[in-house]
């Protein structure tokens, strides 16, 4: 492996990092807008707010290895 590769990948590893220190935020967030009395009569509102911590997930997944990818193995 070259420089540039192990760089590649220690970015990646830097931003999943940050990712799931900041999950817990995301989780308590979107609890709290589902707890909210003033929203739950609109069951497609709740339904979406639901989505929000998977959402959160597939993006932090998609941009660490999009970051490993071009910083790293694109040539």
């Amino acid at each position: 492996m070259t420089q540039r590769q192990i760089m590649g990948i220690a970015m990646g590893v830097v931003v999943l990092i940050v990712g799931l220190v900041l999950a817990p935020i995301v989780l308590d967030t979107t609890a709290t807008v589902q707890g909210n009395t003033n929203i739950s009569s609109f069951s497609g509102v709740s339904a979406v707010i639901g989505l929000v911590p998977l959402l959160y997930t597939v993006a932090l997944l998609g941009l660490a290895g999009a970051i490993s990818y071009y910083t790293g193995f694109k040539d």
